[in-house]
């Protein structure tokens, strides 16, 4: 679940509290399993976590003023963003490796 800074985490022990310093709002979670979560936010703040940390995705420098709404992926491999501002909707693909 996201929210504003906050990340709740769900594991065999329950729920647990994750921070991230940020001034971002998360609006958006994909998730493929407990190793590979990635959350999206305003000014295009995207976030990975991994086994073991959060690791920003530097996306501002593209578009500084743009919201991720969704975080998609159907194969594992790319990347769906969907991202809007106040005049249009755009799809953003990024592709892992």
């Amino acid at each position: 679940a996201v929210g504003d800074e906050l990340i709740l985490r769900r594991d065999v022990n329950g729920w647990s509290r994750e921070v991230l310093t940020t001034d971002a709002v998360f609006t958006s979670i994909w998730a493929s399993g407990p190793d590979d979560v990635w959350v999206g936010g305003w000014w295009m703040t995207v976030y990975r976590r991994d086994a073991q940390k959060w690791t920003l995705i530097d996306l501002k420098t593209l578009l500084p003023r743009i919201t991720v709404t969704e975080i998609l992926s159907f194969d594992g491999t790319d990347l769906w963003f969907v991202a809007q501002d106040d005049e249009s909707t755009r799809v953003y693909q990024l592709r892992r490796r």
